[in-house]
């Protein structure tokens, strides 16, 4: 896959004419971006660059069969799944070197989108938000994507997050005009339809993109009963209750919509609207859990009801109750769990931003604003295992929406051997939304959440010889979420030695400010709350603790704002044409991390609130509990931890031929949590201090080999590794995508992308209690959670099965 080396180095004679990472804007003249010389091309016509960024070229999003832009984003080194399952359409969060999601930010053409700053969120929470939601990231109006990695301010929009930056670009008009119609098909039911229209005429540039794409995934749909869900309870009411239609429906929709126009020889303008729009059916994507028969065995209730004898397990049947062996509960009440009938979640992603930019002589002027909106909608029923709570009942629905504005104006003056820029940049992000109850009254209403920020900025780029530049970013920023304001500067040395080496020396700083869905409460909506029944039974004993029910998140006290430093050592070296390779040694350090603990919800919750919940447990356990045998908590967020992120990065490209290359890439990552509470290891079982976080695998490689001939025809292959610890709760595993395209001429290209081409590792359900065992913190130990059969969070998803997609691109 095409990427751009973190020590870039100059172009060279023998380098190829064309690069695939290459962006044309004709009618637009180029931004300089001073401290970030973005690495707008391919390996194979390298430029210096002040930091550690990753290119995936517009032909490559798609390529192996990839339905989403986060899909192609994991293959890359430093980058990770923050949460996983073996769904097409599922929650899709994104991590950088292993940090949080959302301790990074997502970029659409250079300016923040979605949620703003850190969110704290725990193992196999539904609905909880970590940021920007890649379950909406379609690639159909899509230019590339550039990853960049560390702290301290960086591009444009001085992305000030403590891990790093996605920016995803949009199309830009061509130069001759053409019309582009893309269809394709493949299996479980996989469509696509794309039209696209761009060209030049005269001062005026233009590109249009209407798409829509969607799969069924595994499910196809069609009534599954969920007899994992059944319990001790075998009738065939509660059997006929808990069949229900399951699908895997995905659907996709994207839309672009860019004009720019040449007002003068030195004034260009333009003006982007973007729309993305995903919804996906939950019974099948994510909710489509599988409780195994060891899993039940080991969890089998021997003994526990009084009138079976104490080696058998107690059901109710049609005839009555029965005493039977464990392995035949086992047997009877496995089998899939999913979360209820008629769930499903929708995003929207919805832009516009206008640039002007203006030369003249050594000034260039730029004025920059946008507007974004990020909608996200969580619907689940109120179902429980006994059945439906009332056919007239409205179902469980929550509503948040992220409302984003920005200004940025600034100057940059180039001389000889510098280039100097300033300006100013105003953000203003608002968080509204609602939540019903089943009964149609308000769960919590929310007063909208808002934050200001106020930056000034500027960056030199100075050229000391033609050998050594030195790059500097630095931002001032104030925030009205924090009292504090906050220097944030990012400083590079690099080192031509030769025509062919390059070292880069970075530093950075970067405080990120705590996101604003931590001022609301957020509770679970009933229809996704699934109560522990097993502790909530033990409490009924007397001298027993109160068992503690999870109700949602609440609100952010006095909580301050991550800090980050890190410093980074990049070495690239280019042989002859595209061969190349680069590696990068980094270490990150944060202080003040933000955590969450399980505490108890107080006054933060109206008791009429509660009534709701406890209809819930009535219904889910089949439990009439004391209210005083029940402590209602919420995930409360604070800071109490330290992290430390280091590792090594190296990738590059071989070329044997003219055609036949290999990438190359292997990541190191380490990421050791420090200083986390009791009260925070005691909720979160997963968190242990001074070991590698859970769900950051230590080790990743890959190997691409592609092969073309000069008819046309191109085949690749992907081979992916990921070590132990990955978010699939997987050992060590590899898989591989491969894609075969055919350019039958000048207008017509046929494509054929297959994801997980071997077969490997494939699952269809999410099976509970088959992951690999994690690690446990001492304030755990008591619990006995050493069996993967009795860790709550234990969940093996593997990978999807093989998926085949044929295209077809007809341009005019």
């Amino acid at each position: 896959m095409p990427f751009a080396l973190g020590a870039a180095l100059p172009a060279r004679a023998d380098a190829p004419a064309t690069s695939a990472t290459a962006r044309p804007t004709p009618t637009v003249a180029p931004v300089r971006e001073i401290a970030h010389a973005k690495a707008a091309v391919g390996v194979g016509e390298l430029q210096t660059n002040a930091e550690v960024t990753r290119t995936i070229a517009p032909q490559t999003l798609g390529q192996g069969n990839a339905l989403r832009v986060g899909d192609a984003l994991t293959n890359l080194a430093g980058v990770d799944r923050g949460s996983d399952s073996n769904s097409a359409g599922d929650d899709e969060y994104l991590d950088i070197r292993g940090l949080e999601p959302s301790e990074s930010q997502v970029l659409l053409d250079g300016h923040p989108i979605g949620p703003i700053g850190i969110s704290a969120s725990g193992p196999d929470a539904d609905g909880v938000i970590e940021g920007f939601n890649f379950q909406d990231s379609p690639n159909l109006s899509l230019d590339g994507v550039d990853v960049t990695f560390g702290a301290g301010a960086s591009g444009l929009y001085g992305g000030n997050t403590v891990g790093g930056t996605i920016d995803l670009h949009t199309l830009n008009p061509s130069y001759e005009r053409q019309f582009t119609l893309d269809e394709g098909m493949g299996n479980e039911g996989r469509t696509l339809t794309s039209l696209k229209a761009s060209g030049t005429s005269g001062r005026l540039g233009y590109a249009l993109v209407d798409g829509v794409e969607g799969t069924y995934g595994t499910f196809p749909g069609g009534d599954i009963t969920q007899t994992g869900l059944r319990g001790t309870d075998f009738t065939s009411s509660t059997l006929a209750q808990l069949t229900y239609p399951v699908s895997g429906d995905y659907l996709l929709r994207n839309a672009l919509g860019k004009l720019t126009y040449r007002l003068s020889p030195a004034t260009n303008a333009s003006f982007t609207a973007y729309d993305a729009t995903s919804w996906s059916d939950k019974t099948g994507n994510g909710d489509n859990d599988y409780n195994s028969p060891s899993y039940m065995l080991a969890n089998a209730p021997v003994g526990q009801n009084p009138n079976c004898p104490s080696n058998l397990v107690g059901v109710q049947t049609d005839s009555g109750l029965q005493c039977i062996l464990a392995a035949q509960y086992a047997q009877g009440a496995s089998g899939p769990a999913g979360g209820g009938p008629d769930a499903w979640q929708a995003f929207r992603n919805q832009d516009y931003h206008v640039r002007l930019a203006s030369s003249s002589g050594d000034n260039s002027l730029l004025f920059d604003a946008f507007t974004d909106n990020y909608a996200f909608t969580y619907h689940r029923s109120a179902w429980s295992i006994n059945g439906p709570i009332g056919v007239d009942d409205p179902l469980d629905v929550f509503f948040d929406r992220w409302s984003t504005q920005g200004l940025l104006t600034s100057d940059d003056i180039a001389t000889a051997r510098n280039d100097f820029g300033f300006g100013y940049y105003l953000q203003r992000q608002v968080l509204s939304g609602n939540q019903t109850t089943p009964d149609g009254s308000a769960f919590q209403n929310d007063a909208p959440a808002s934050r200001i920020d106020n930056a000034f900025f500027i960056r030199d780029t100075y050229t000391a010889n033609e050998r050594l530049s030195f790059v500097l970013n630095a931002w001032y920023n104030r925030a009205s979420v924090d009292p504090q304001a906050h220097l944030n500067p990012r400083l590079s040395a690099i080192y031509k030695a030769s025509s062919s080496d390059v070292l880069r020396l970075t530093s950075g700083r970067s405080v990120s400010e705590p996101g604003l869905e931590l001022n609301q409460v957020t509770l679970t909506p009933l229809g996704a709350l699934n109560p522990d029944c097993g502790a909530i039974e033990e409490a009924q004993s007397p001298a027993r603790a109160p068992a503690q029910v999870n109700v949602g998140s609440g609100p952010a006290s006095n909580v301050s704002p991550e800090k980050a430093t890190d410093i980074e050592l990049s070495y690239g070296h280019r042989f002859t044409g595209d061969s190349a390779f680069d590696v990068t040694l980094y270490d990150t350090n944060l202080i003040d991390r933000i955590v969450s603990a399980n505490l108890p919800a107080g006054n933060l919750i109206s008791t009429s609130a509660m009534d709701g919940v406890y209809s819930r447990i009535q219904q889910f356990c089949g439990l009439s509990p004391s209210p005083t045998s029940l402590q209602y908590t919420l995930s409360l967020p604070f800071n109490a931890a330290t992290a430390q992120a280091h590792g090594v990065e190296f990738s590059g490209r071989a070329r044997a031929t003219q055609h036949l290359y290999f990438d190359y890439s292997y990541d190191i990552q380490s990421l050791v949590i420090n200083g986390v509470p009791n009260a925070v290891l005691t909720t979160d079982p997963t968190l242990v201090n001074g070991i590698q976080a859970f769900q950051v695998p230590l080790h990743k490689a890959s190997l691409g080999i592609d092969v073309s001939t000069a008819s046309g025809f191109e085949g690749r292959l992907d081979g992916h590794f990921v070590s132990v610890n990955n978010p699939q709760q997987l050992p060590g595993y590899a898989y591989a995508d491969a894609s075969l395209t055919q350019h039958v001429s000048r207008r017509l290209t046929l494509d054929v992308g297959i994801s997980n081409v071997f077969d490997s590792h494939a699952n269809v359900y999410n099976d509970i209690g088959f992951g690999v065992p994690y690690s446990v913190s001492p304030a755990n130990a008591a619990l006995g959670l050493g069996s993967p059969f009795s860790q709550p969070f234990n969940t093996l998803y593997g990978l999807p099965p093989p998926s085949v997609m044929f295209n077809a691109e007809l341009r005019v």
